[in-house]
């Protein structure tokens, strides 16, 4: 028995979508047991009913190019690599975790973050990166294998929504004063967004990567934040618009320090 499922996530400016089936044993690994509330073992038509009814719970991300599908009920999350095989989709366990530091913390947040590096990671799992946003308020970064990485509490407020904006090809070679912003925005579920800028966020984590970060303080990531009055019970989401401007005095510091 196996669920045929279609998931679309958004990732970057592109939007992902695949369809195939995820194996029932990768399904219990991801709800928990089988067992009913009497503690009596379900039968196959009410398990069915069961994973068909935490799915439409789950959170999911995907990778740029649709190679690996994150999802996440409850506490827990995994990452699973999808290949095309004879036309329909398959998918294979890469990692499987549960970073909730409270017993009642869950993850409410959920994106898939790809990281260039100079040299490929090792077992061929690529440079993918998974970020998970608590009820706790955390942002947790994980590798492809489940290790942790680095976590922050920017505001303590549920984050509800990860996203990243990346700037167009064309405008990162304009010349201008104005310039593509490349950040990650997240939501909180008051209203409170925190912009970590893309840069820090990125060389970061190619550091925890390299396992040449220290061990006792995760890396520091540059980013603003903003609250916003907006006498509303609860914010779904936000995003940020248009370009951002050069800082001319960083520029000349770099002339400075280059010449």
């Amino acid at each position: 028995m196996s669920t045929r499922q279609q998931f679309v996530a958004k990732n970057g400016r592109a939007q992902v979508s695949v369809e195939g089936q995820i194996p029932v044993s990768l399904q219990r690994l991801l709800f928990g047991n089988d067992d009913s509330d009497d503690g009596k073992q379900l039968d196959a038509d009410r398990l069915a009913e069961r994973y068909l009814a935490c799915m439409k719970k789950v959170i999911c991300a995907m990778s740029i190019g649709g190679r690996y599908l994150a999802l996440a009920y409850e506490s827990r999350f995994m990452l699973l690599e999808w290949s095309q095989a004879e036309g329909r989709g398959e998918c294979q366990l890469v990692s499987l975790g549960n970073d909730a530091a409270m017993a009642d913390e869950t993850i409410t947040a959920l994106y898939c973050i790809d990281i260039y590096t100079p040299q490929p990671q090792r077992r061929g799992a690529g440079t993918v990166c998974v970020v998970a946003g608590y009820s706790s308020g955390h942002m947790r970064v994980f590798s492809a294998y489940g290790h942790l990485l680095t976590a922050h509490q920017f505001h303590p407020q549920p984050l509800i929504r990860i996203r990243l904006r990346m700037p167009l090809p064309d405008m990162s070679r304009q010349r201008t004063t104005a310039v593509e912003s490349e950040e990650m925005n997240l939501t909180f579920q008051d209203g409170t967004m925190v912009s970590v800028d893309g840069r820090s966020l990125y060389l970061a984590l190619r550091l925890c990567l390299s396992e040449a970060a220290d061990d006792s303080a995760g890396p520091m990531f540059q980013y603003k934040k903003w609250a916003f009055d907006l006498h509303t019970p609860r914010v779904s989401d936000a995003a940020s618009f248009g370009p951002a401007m050069r800082d001319p005095l960083a520029q000349l510091a770099k002339h400075e320090h280059t010449s």
